[in-house]
């Protein structure tokens, strides 16, 4: 037995089983003292040929040695390295076991003689042999050879499980994506149902929303045909004489009219909201001097000067047994007012006359009137009739403002005033006012005839004030669904977003441990080629025999050619996973992309839907509650009509054929007859009776 000098273990073979008999020999040897040898590193040879290879943890056998060789695994923890060689046959040859740890090698010789002569009898026999130079330089190659070839399969087994592991991701993420495609179909589907739906329920709600419209205008239509076809009231007397109290006279068109208005209007309109309307000239402001006049205020010497300011004011207070409430509105006709503080300034303007102005009194100084026409008239009323509509100018009075004594008889100065003024006043229906503005304000009288020409304009009309509240409630509402659509929509996109940014920052970082794993076992396999280049060009520079060198020469080759290309598969990785990152990122940004395309779509969507839902029918209400209030005040109307007919009924009755035979002394006033026939041949009461 033999060992190396200066070593903290030895090899040895126990005493016993000298004979080795059939085809499985046991080469012994243990180590002493006992320790174990799992972290050890054990070789074989048979002479200088190594056919058993152990190290970390991994054991690898010679060529032609597969499913011969082995150790006792279990054995090793216990310092037992011995040889287990199956289908054994003698060939004479000395075994050679070397094991070693960082800082000491220990080897031991046994030989197997054959005395039998091939009866399958053998006997250990401890060599004390002493091994060459070249044996052992040879023992190293070989060794060497084993090692590489356990480097390659493992590294083929890693490339296999490496293999394997992506072949197993990508058929999960083609099975995740082909889940995500059928799920993306289906929803497009559903969302192209939805669509269509809404398209067929949209295109339903106009045309009910057009017969609806349609059927409201032929009642107006009819509504007006039938008060312009009732006559006016027969007031009530017990006399039969034909006198001028027992024609039924046409209603006067009352223009300008200073008389008193009926103490019951007076009594029902204890309130009048008035809104100023005009341009601002030369910097005054004309409707703010109005506005104090009104309560009685002096003209300001402000008002003379430029002024700014950013909305409407109002000024509330009694005048003549009223509660009046004047709102001094900005300069909306000038050109210079933009668009959003116009519709800013309408609506503090509807919010300070709420519920609704009685008139808007549109001023116009005489200096305006007296220029020529610079075409801000027309401005007026096109302005007027698209923040209002038509609807407005049964409520509008022109105010014509005169300064000093500049005009003496108003109507002569109107009628021949500018051509577009005149446009003003007819569009008003021959609405107007005079006002003369002095120092010391305006006379009293000039206001109480303003405002009872103004409860006389209002009196005319069923409805007493002016009022957009349908069109406010709708715009209103559909601002408050547009703005909570808004936020909806915002925060599903944000969340959209985030999701989208968490499953990118997940993906980044697998994709980073994939990576710093790939590299670290590139690396690993490049330093340990490394290190048997190394190894390798030492022995070719000692090596002597030019044979064995060339031999070594080609394995060196061989080594540089893996390392390579090791190298050159790690940074084709690098470009690879950078080349991944990039599409990552560039599918990150479509994807929110198209979270905000299809959220912006889904917004407008909802919004559609909410006004099919909510504004459309309570617009359908409103109208159906014009249609009854027409139709209400139709059937008082008629009942009335009835109530005058029985009434002449009555009174023919009562009269003589002597009077009813007597001749008519003026014939240009109807008699009591033709009354009466002209109320039976009315088609109103002849249409009622049909029905």
């Amino acid at each position: 037995m033999a060992s190396a000098s200066n070593t903290d273990f030895k090899l040895y073979r126990p005493s016993g089983g000298d004979v080795q008999s059939g085809s499985v020999v046991i080469l012994p040897c243990y180590l002493h003292p006992e320790r174990s040898a799992v972290e050890m590193t054990v070789r074989w040879f048979r002479g200088t040929e190594c056919i058993c290879l152990y190290k970390d943890g991994r054991m690898t056998v010679g060529r032609g040695y597969e499913g011969r060789i082995s150790l006792f695994s279990q054995e090793l923890e216990k310092g037992n390295v011995s040889l287990i060689i199956r289908d054994y046959s003698w060939t004479g040859d000395d075994y050679l076991c070397q094991v070693s740890n960082k800082e000491t090698t220990a080897e031991f010789t046994v030989g197997l003689d054959d005395p039998t002569e091939g009866l399958g009898a053998y006997i250990l026999q401890d060599r004390d042999r002493k091994w060459t130079e070249d044996e052992r330089k040879k023992m190293e190659e070989s060794a060497l050879i084993i090692e590489l070839s356990a480097d390659a399969t493992q590294s083929l087994e890693m490339k296999n499980k490496k293999l394997e592991k992506e072949k197993t991701l990508i058929m999960e993420e083609k099975s995740r994506l082909q889940q995500e495609l059928g799920e993306t179909q289906q929803q497009l589907q559903e969302k192209d149902t939805a669509v269509k739906n809404m398209e067929t329920e949209l295109e339903h709600s106009k045309k009910q929303l057009e017969r609806i419209e349609e059927e409201l205008k032929k009642k107006n239509r009819k509504l007006q045909e039938m008060e312009c076809m009732l006559p006016p009231a027969v007031p009530q007397s017990g006399s039969v004489e034909l006198d001028p109290q027992d024609v039924i006279p046409a209603r006067p068109r009352r223009r300008h009219s200073k008389e008193g208005i009926p103490p019951g209007m007076r009594e029902a309109l204890l309130e009048l909201r008035l809104v100023l309307l005009g341009r601002t000239e030369h910097g005054e402001d004309m409707k703010s001097s109005i506005g104090a006049a009104i309560f009685g205020e002096k003209r300001r010497s402000q008002d003379r000067e430029p002024i700014v300011r950013e909305q409407s004011d109002v000024r509330r207070g009694v005048v003549s047994g009223r509660q009046v409430t004047v709102v001094d509105t900005l300069d909306w006709f000038s050109p210079g007012l933009s668009q959003e503080a116009l519709r800013n300034d309408v609506g503090v303007c509807i919010n300070l006359s709420s519920p609704g102005p009685h008139a808007f009194l549109l001023v116009v100084p005489v200096r305006q009137v007296e220029e020529e026409s610079t075409g801000e008239e027309v401005g007026m009323l096109e302005r007027m009739g698209e923040i209002f509509g038509e609807r407005c100018w049964r409520n509008t009075m022109v105010l014509v403002v005169t300064e000093e004594d500049q005009v003496e008889d108003v109507d002569e100065f109107v009628r021949s005033g500018n051509e577009e003024v005149r446009r003003l006043v007819e569009k008003c229906e021959e609405r107007y006012h005079c006002l003369h503005l002095g120092d010391g304000g305006v006379d009293e009288s000039e206001i109480c005839e303003l405002l009872k020409k103004v409860e006389e304009m209002v009196g005319g009309h069923r409805d007493k004030f002016y009022s957009s509240e349908v069109y406010l409630e709708a715009e209103a509402h559909i601002r408050e669904i547009e703005e909570r659509v808004v936020r909806e929509r915002e925060e599903i996109r944000e969340k959209q977003e985030r999701e989208a940014e968490e499953k990118r920052q997940r993906n980044v970082r697998k994709s980073e441990v994939q990576f710093r794993e790939s590299t670290a076992q590139f690396r690993e396999q490049i330093n340990q080629h490394e290190v048997r280049i190394t190894t390798l060009e030492t022995m070719v520079k000692e090596e002597r025999d030019e044979k064995r060198k060339l031999e070594l020469e080609n394995h060196l080759e061989r080594e540089v050619q893996q390392r390579n290309k090791l190298q050159v598969e790690l940074q084709r990785l690098k470009e690879q996973t950078e080349r991944d990152r990039r599409a990552m990122e560039e599918r990150h940004q479509q994807e929110m992309e198209e979270i905000r395309e299809v959220y912006e779509g889904e917004a407008r969507m909802k919004a559609e839907r909410v006004l099919r839902k909510n504004i459309l029918p309570e617009l359908k209400l409103r109208t159906l509650e014009l249609v009854a209030e027409k139709q209400k005040d139709l059937d008082i109307r008629l009942k009335e009509k009835d109530r005058e007919l029985e009434r002449l009924r009555i009174r023919l009755q009562e009269m003589t054929p002597a009077q009813r035979d007597e001749p008519q002394i003026d014939t240009q006033q109807p008699g009591l007859f033709s009354c009466f026939w002209k109320i039976l041949s009315d088609p109103v009461l002849n249409t009622q009776s049909d029905q």
